[in-house]
């Protein structure tokens, strides 16, 4: 007896890992191509966070990069 698999979620990753891919190729990361996809793929998940307190969170966070001297 075998059980029906619904694929559905699994082509939904690799239309959107194939879309970043080509879109974004020279410019990504790996972990920014990660993050997106995770976006992406859990798009439901995504659309919950309050943006406006992410941004508040990331302004109050310490500066971490050093200035250069010339």
């Amino acid at each position: 007896m075998t059980l029906p698999v619904s694929t559905t979620s699994n082509e939904r990753f690799f239309f959107a890992f194939q879309t970043y891919k080509k879109c974004l190729r020279l410019t990504m990361t790996d972990e920014h191509l990660s993050d997106l996809l995770v976006i992406d793929v859990e798009g439901d998940e995504a659309s919950k966070v309050d943006l406006q307190e992410s941004i508040d969170l990331f302004a109050d966070m310490k500066s971490r990069r050093y200035p250069l001297k010339a």
